[in-house]
């Protein structure tokens, strides 16, 4: 069990040295090569599993359960391992924002580093330490620390540059982020030089600089041939359902609360915690159906959609859905809330009440929108390089990522969830046709209201119900489409595979949820 290590308390082992453990079961994934011959859609060259040869006993996809793919792939589960263990602990002190826990004497000492060396014997005499500020994702300032050689089981500390004074003032509505790292000074037989050993980061924006001044008002609402035109968007004047942002196709939203099962929600152990709160049970939990089947059972992967009402006034369209369960008294009331901004994007304002007696745990909660398959490049300003999840979240940092849309996933030997990056400030949709790129979207998260958080988005080019139905990648549909998710939350990986289910701080309960996007043209 492990706690935050921003909080100090880090995990048991480093709590209490009579404790041992920490072990990881297990390395590499162990699917071995195998070929589609002489099945439907041709020859393809996969890993495969247990059942994949027509065995009749086996284990299933438990034996790709490791840290790294069985290419040799790194997961973001390794680099996740080694942010939560790392040996080596850094810690900003001295920034003089009670709200990050600084020592009072922080004014009188001004910033520093603290180095906390938890390793058996080797001093830190092996790394190098680096700082560099970041407004909205680009470095602003940078250097070297001169690292103090801390002794095993001691911690040092080091004078820190300040922030502000390195980088200037904060622009409003901008964020300025320091960042500090420990990297192996030289190469070892197990790492080159450079190697990130341990990283912390901190928010060191000028509090009057995080929230930018409301925007104002845009265009009034055109309608014109059976469509509304809000901003760059345009929607169906019948339906609301969006047709186009700028000059690409964007069909939706739609509220999804389905996600394609982990490995872990598929898992049976008997350490179910969704009906037991396991502090009551030691742990113990009880032997609950699989939190997919219990997912699958209540209707999640199959919402039904009706439009209750579309309204249309001057300067906003309201489109009223309610989303339910065939057979069931459960549902959700969803509002739509489009409106223009002066830059010409259009605000999407979600908000949504469940109906009827919810129990249990959602997936996710969020909408879906369908891009064009063209789109295959992505940029954004918010947590990664990898996903993360709520309880899998100490090696994201906040920065600017660039990827294809395909290398936001992670190639598991059977699809399933993946690549969620929450807390998004704001992301960009492309084609990377022509010189200069084709159209696409962009997204900008509005957070600027007491009690609004960002939204998490996941890219992919299939639906969460066609990855849940297929055992392997080759088994997918052809895909003609770029399946985009904005999350207001998702549940929690866990680890109930072989182990522990979601903990009850990281489970996603059914609730009222609200959020904002704005949506232009790129």
């Amino acid at each position: 069990t492990t706690v935050r290590l921003e909080d100090g308390a880090g995990l048991l082992t480093w709590r209490f040295p009579r404790v041992h453990g920490g072990f990881v079961w297990e390395w590499r994934d162990h699917g071995l090569t195998h070929r589609t011959s002489g099945r439907p859609g041709g020859d393809v060259e996969f890993f495969a599993y247990g059942g994949d040869f027509d065995e009749p006993l086996h284990d299933g996809s438990f034996i790709t359960d490791g840290m790294v793919l069985s290419d040799g792939t790194p997961s973001p589960g390794l680099a996740e391992w080694a942010a939560v263990v790392a040996a080596v602990r850094l810690v900003v002190r001295g920034l003089g924002d009670a709200a990050r826990g600084d020592d009072p004497d922080a004014t009188t000492q001004g910033p520093r580093l603290e180095v906390v060396n938890r390793r058996h014997s080797a001093s830190t005499a092996d790394l190098a330490l680096t700082w560099r500020v970041e407004r909205d994702g680009e470095v602003v300032a940078e250097g070297d620390l001169v690292a103090p050689v801390v002794a095993a089981g001691t911690t040092g500390t080091v004078e820190l540059p300040d922030p502000a004074a390195a980088a200037g003032p904060t622009p409003a509505g901008s964020e300025d982020w320091l960042t500090v790292e420990a990297s192996l000074a030289a190469a070892t037989a197990w790492a080159d030089a450079g190697h990130v050993v341990s990283r912390t980061q901190v928010d060191v924006s000028a509090p009057a600089a995080r929230v930018a001044a409301p925007a104002p008002a845009g265009e009034p609402v055109v309608v014109e041939d059976g469509a509304v035109r809000v901003g760059d968007a345009v929607l169906d004047l019948t339906t609301g359902r969006l047709r186009s942002v700028g000059g690409t196709a964007v069909d939706g939203p739609w509220l999804e609360l389905f996600r394609a099962p982990t490995d872990n929600d598929r898992g049976g152990t008997p350490h179910a915690y969704e009906d037991v709160d396991p502090a009551l049970t030691q742990g113990a939990g009880d032997d609950a159906l699989p939190s997919a089947e219990r997912w699958t059972r209540l209707g999640l992967d199959r919402l039904q959609h009706r439009v209750t009402g579309v309204e249309v006034d001057e300067r906003a369209v309201v489109v009223r859905v309610r989303a339910g369960i065939a057979r069931s008294d459960l549902g959700v009331g969803v509002t739509y809330r489009w409106s223009a901004g002066a830059d010409g994007a259009a605000e999407l304002a979600v908000s949504l009440v469940p109906t009827g007696p919810w129990t249990g745990t959602w997936p996710r909660v969020g909408v879906r929108l369908d891009l064009p398959s063209s789109v295959d490049r992505a940029a954004w300003f918010g947590t990664g390089p990898a996903e993360s999840y709520a309880d899998s979240d100490h090696a994201a940092v906040v920065g600017a990522f660039a990827t294809s849309v395909d290398d936001l996933v992670v190639a598991y030997a059977r699809p399933q969830e993946s690549g969620h990056r929450p807390d998004l400030r704001w992301l960009q949709l492309t084609s990377s046709g022509g010189a200069e790129g084709g159209p696409g979207l962009h997204v900008t998260s509005l957070a600027d209201r007491p009690g609004e958080t960002r939204v998490g988005f996941t890219a992919r080019r299939w639906t969460p119900q066609e990855l849940a139905a297929a055992a392997h990648d080759h088994e997918l549909p052809p895909s003609d489409r770029v399946v985009l998710h904005l999350d207001a939350a998702q549940h929690g990986l866990g680890s109930r595979a072989c182990g522990p289910d979601v903990l009850p701080q990281h489970q996603l309960a059914p609730s009222a949820r609200s959020f904002r996007v704005a949506l232009r043209a790129v």
